[in-house]
C-alpha cells in the first residue's frame, strides 16, 4: 500500500546520471542512547538530587561517542569500496557522523541498489533517490541510518497572527432573555486587539509580562531556528519595532548560517520575519540569535503530505551540539506531519534533542494546530 501511494504522485522517469554526486550521511550507532534523555528528565524536577546539574558539551559528547571500533568498521567498509579517506569527514555533535562524497555509481555499489531521478508530478520537482538498499550484515550493529536513500522530498510553517472570528451568538437564559456574559476580571487589561490580531502587546498582556524587565541579559540568550531559505530582514525588524515596541529601537538580531543556510536581505521570508520580530518584541532586551539552516532532510511522502515539508533538524542539531555555549531557550515555529518522518530518522533526531535537554536547553515548538493526523483541525 505504501508503495502504491508513493507512485501515485512521484514517478521515476530516468536512471540517475552515474557521475552525479551525492553527500551520503551515515549516522554511526552509539551505545548509550537513553542516558541523555534520562539525564534531561532527572535534572529538570526541582526535587531531584541532580536538579540543575546540566551536562557540558564535553560531558554530553562523552555519553554518546561511538566505540572507536564501530567508526573504524564503517570507514573500512567505505575504503574497501574505493572511497578515499580524503572524501570521508568524521563529524561529532550529537553523536558520530560520517559525511561521504560519492557518485551515484559508487553509492549503488556500496548499497547494492539503483538510483533514479524521481519527479513529483504536481510540482514538477525532481530528486535522486532509490526505493531500497541494503548493508552488509556486519554493519547492522554499527549504523543507525544512511541518507539520502529511500526518503523523498518539500515544507509547512505554523504561523498564525490572527484569529478566525465566527459569528458570536450570546446565550439565552432560562426565560429566553439575553444572559449577561461572564467576564474574567483577570482579562480586564488585555487589549481589545487580542480578539482580532496577535500583537506583541497582546501577548505580553496575556503572559502578564508587560511591566517585566528581563534580568541577566548579559548571560541569557534566545535562539530562533529557521529553515527552508527563510531569511529575516534587518530593515523590516526595525520597522516592526518602531510600530510595536518603540523602546527597542535599534535592537538587532544577528544571523548565524548553518549547513549552507543563507541570509539574503533582498529576499525576506514571511516565517523568518514573523519569528524574529515577535521574539524580539517580547524578549527585549535579551539578546536574540537567528539560525538560518540549509539542507533538506529525509522524507516519506504519503497521500496527505506528498511533498517534503520537513526541516533539516539533524543538520541544525549537530551544529548546535558542537558549540560550547548554546542559547538557554530556543524557539521553532515549524512542524512536521508525524507519518512523513522515517522512523530511523525520527529516533536519531529524538536522541539528539534529548542531548539538548541534558545540556539544560529549553525548546519551544509550534503547537500542531492541524491535529495529530493533519486531517481534523483541533
Amino acid at each position: 500500500m505504501w508503495l502504491t501511494l508513493l507512485l501515485c504522485s512521484i514517478l521515476a522517469f530516468v536512471a540517475a546520471t552515474p557521475l552525479h554526486e551525492l553527500w551520503d550521511v551515515i549516522a554511526v550507532k552509539h551505545s548509550w542512547s537513553d542516558i541523555p534523555r534520562g539525564w534531561s528528565y532527572d535534572s529538570t524536577p526541582p526535587g531531584n538530587h541532580i536538579y540543575g546539574q546540566h551536562l557540558t558539551k564535553e560531558e554530553a559528547e562523552e555519553l554518546v561517542s561511538s566505540n572507536l571500533g564501530t567508526v573504524d568498521t564503517v570507514k573500512n567498509w567505505l575504503t574497501f569500496h574505493g572511497i578515499d579517506a580524503s572524501r570521508i569527514t568524521h563529524r561529532k555533535g550529537g553523536g558520530d557522523w560520517l559525511i561521504v562524497r560519492v557518485t551515484v555509481t559508487e553509492a549503488e555499489q556500496l548499497l547494492d541498489t539503483e538510483y533514479h531521478v524521481y519527479r513529483h508530478e504536481p510540482s514538477g520537482e525532481t530528486i535522486v533517490r532509490t526505493l531500497s538498499y541494503s548493508l552488509p550484515q556486519i554493519l547492522h550493529q554499527h549504523v543507525d541510518m544512511i541518507a539520502p536513500t529511500t526518503y523523498f522530498g518539500t515544507l509547512r510553517t505554523m504561523r498564525r497572527t490572527s484569529f478566525l472570528q465566527p459569528e458570536i451568538i450570546r446565550p439565552l437564559d432560562e426565560v429566553g432573555s439575553l444572559a449577561d456574559p461572564v467576564i474574567d476580571p483577570l482579562a480586564a487589561d488585555i487589549p481589545l486587539s487580542c480578539t482580532l490580531n496577535v500583537t506583541p502587546a497582546c501577548l505580553r498582556s496575556l503572559y502578564n509580562s508587560t511591566n517585566y524587565v528581563p534580568r541577566s541579559t548579559h548571560q541569557n540568550q534566545l535562539g530562533i531556528a529557521g529553515y527552508l531559505d527563510e531569511y529575516a530582514n534587518d530593515a523590516d525588524l526595525q520597522t516592526f519595532l518602531a510600530m510595536f515596541r518603540s523602546d527597542a529601537k535599534n535592537f538587532t538580531v544577528p544571523t548565524i548560517q548553518v549547513n549552507g543556510g543563507g541570509n539574503d536581505q533582498n529576499n525576506p521570508g514571511i516565517e523568518a520575519n514573523l519569528d524574529v520580530q515577535y521574539a524580539s518584541a517580547i524578549s527585549y532586551p535579551t539578546p536574540n540569535i537567528y539560525y538560518s539552516t540549509g539542507g533538506s532532510p529525509p522524507f516519506t511522502p504519503d497521500s496527505v503530505t506528498p511533498n517534503n515539508t520537513n526541516e533539516p533538524y539533524l543538520e541544525w542539531l549537530t551544529y548546535m551540539l558542537s558549540q560550547p555555549t548554546i542559547p538557554q531557550v530556543i524557539t521553532t515555529s515549524y512542524g512536521d506531519d508525524e507519518q512523513t518522518v522515517p522512523e530511523d530518522y525520527a529516533r536519531r533526531v529524538c536522541q539528539t534533542f534529548a542531548q539538548m535537554g541534558a545540556r539544560g536547553i529549553t525548546l519551544f515548538f509550534s503547537s500542531g494546530d492541524s491535529g495529530s493526523v493533519h486531517l481534523s483541525p483541533i
